[in-house]
């Protein structure tokens, strides 16, 4: 799978800069639509043009590399898998207020 680092070249942007990076900022400066924006930092495997991947590496003045990485499928499976033990689903995380977020934070 791609992995686009999006979010961190905004963080890393406006840490450069002292400031905070928008996601509107970046559409302004880039002509990307944000929800466009939006779907490339939230939604994994989400599909990216040719044309807005040279518009972000032109704004942030990185290369494509910089952009996106190649993940194996075997490391996000290996990441994103929770013990049995922890009693939920693989991947999704208790709701506030929940029997189980309740006792472990009690178990802290």
């Amino acid at each position: 799978m791609i992995r686009f680092r999006l979010a961190e070249l905004m963080v890393d942007k406006g840490f450069r800069e002292g400031r905070r990076v928008e996601i509107g900022e970046v559409a302004d400066a880039t002509g990307i639509h944000r929800s466009t924006l939006s779907r490339i930092i939230n939604i994994r495997g989400t599909n990216v043009t040719s044309a807005n991947m040279d518009l972000l590496c032109r704004y942030f003045g990185c290369s494509l590399g910089d952009l996106a990485e190649y993940v194996p499928d075997e490391q996000i499976n290996a990441i994103t898998a929770e013990p049995a033990s922890a009693g939920l689903p693989t991947g999704k995380a208790p709701k506030m207020g929940s029997k189980v977020s309740s006792a472990r934070a009690k178990a802290r």
